[in-house]
């Protein structure tokens, strides 16, 4: 046993001996959600669980005794339950247990429902490599579903974060994409002054003024106090072309950072066309000099920084695995995550997330309901049964459990071998 789990497992059985169930349940559900294959921490998990819930404490049991059928004191235990009145059979009991639901040959001949099972313990809905929509397991090289035609692949970054080089040339281009504030500030300080700085001006305009005029105010500006320095229309082209070119460089550098093939080819671009930008601008002497040379080198320099970063662009072909998303902590959330992967008919992937919820809050109807319609969307049928039957003895007035159940029973019998969307979507929807 792993040392973490052995710890936490001593540690619950600490919190049991003193009589903090609570902790100790908590703890037993982080060993359980690690290795759900350990009858030590099912047995005392049923002793950790609300002593009411009697059922619950049934389900813990027979885990331990799927695990290890040889487990006196977990058999000590259910057969003191079953004294009290609580009662299962064994196949009502193993077919709706949370986690260890894989079903036994004989089981599934003693309930009717097929005559043969081959390989059951090999069971395609607990392989990652099934597709997320039809839950068919395909080889790894393919791309797409030999089940229902969809693609089962999608394109990662190699790397998984920006490299030293990416970063450099974002830097890079943030600066020269800022420094276009000069060239909006030229046009607008053009608008301000007018063709000329008049003598008469206020003491402000003469003092801005002179500060233009000087050396470094040409560097920075450009020499915007000369007559035919701009015309109107060309002040506000360079004031729109100065926004609009560090909006799109922004836009094309957050989808550079974030390794989006599009953000690498716009920023190149953008990057290509702002060099003859400046060059076109300098010349014109229709901007500062020095914010020309320097925006220039600077985005020169990201353009040069950017091809060494390509390999951040290279794109992993990678399988979407049929496996619950580790981040969800709450039997709601893999409820959730599931509700979302249905909505975009990931029916699979939908049904590994809804049997975690099941696994997690074992009392929640709804919770069934769904990984019911997920196993008859998927017709497995044979998983659809326990699910819906357990929904029902949940929640016994629910008409759509019945009717679901129903209509499972009806096709695995053979009475009707109608399997299209009609025999079963109506009842898909909420229930009024």
């Amino acid at each position: 046993m792993d040392k973490r789990l052995q710890t936490l497992l001593m540690a619950a059985q600490g919190a049991l001996e003193v009589g903090n169930r609570e902790s100790a349940a908590k703890t037993l559900r982080q060993i359980l959600d690690a290795e759900p294959y350990m009858a030590e921490a099912w047995y005392l998990l049923s002793l950790a669980v609300d002593p009411d819930h009697y059922e619950d404490q049934v389900t813990c049991l027979r885990n331990a005794l799927f695990i290890d059928p040889d487990m006196p004191a977990a058999r000590e235990r259910l057969d003191a339950l079953d004294e009290q009145g609580v009662t299962t059979t064994a196949w009502q009991t193993r077919r709706t247990i949370p986690l260890l639901d894989d079903l036994r040959d004989e089981e599934i001949a003693a309930a009717n429902l097929f005559s043969k099972v081959e390989d059951y313990g090999k069971d395609p809905l607990d392989d990652p490599l099934q597709c997320p929509y039809c839950g068919t397991v395909n080889p790894v090289e393919n791309t797409v579903c030999t089940g229902c035609g969809r693609k089962i692949v999608f394109y990662e970054p190699r790397a998984s974060r920006s490299g030293p080089q990416l970063q450099l040339a974002v830097l890079l281009g943030g600066i020269a994409a800022i420094l276009g504030i000069f060239e909006i500030s030229t046009a607008l300080l053009w608008q301000w002054f007018g063709a000329s700085l008049q003598e008469t001006g206020s003491l402000l305009e003469i003092g801005v003024g002179g500060a233009l005029d000087s050396p470094g105010g040409r560097f920075l500006f450009g020499d915007l106090l000369r007559e035919d320095f701009l015309t109107e229309t060309a002040a506000n082209v360079l004031v729109i072309g100065g926004i609009a070119r560090i909006v799109s460089l922004a836009v094309a550098w957050y989808g550079a950072y974030n390794r989006w093939r599009w953000g690498y080819y716009a920023a190149v671009i953008l990057l290509i066309l702002d060099v003859v930008f400046q060059v076109v601008l300098s010349f014109l002497g229709l901007t500062g000099l020095l914010v020309s040379i320097v925006t220039a080198i600077l985005s020169a320099g990201a353009l040069v920084t950017l091809f060494v970063a390509r390999t951040d662009f290279s794109l992993n072909q990678a399988r979407v695995a049929v496996e619950p998303d580790t981040r969800a902590r709450s039997a709601a959330a893999y409820y959730e995550r599931g509700m979302r992967l249905k909505d975009r008919e990931m029916w699979a992937a939908a049904v590994a997330h809804w049997r975690k919820a099941v696994g997690a809050s074992p009392r929640t109807s709804e919770y069934y309901r769904w990984l019911g319609i997920g196993y008859l969307k998927l017709k497995r049928y044979d998983r659809a049964i326990p699910v819906l039957e357990e929904g029902l003895r949940l929640k016994p007035d629910d008409a759509q459990f019945a009717e679901l159940l129903a209509q499972t029973r009806d096709i695995i019998a053979g009475k009707t071998h109608t399997e299209d969307r009609s025999l079963i979507e109506p009842l898909w929807e909420d229930p009024a």
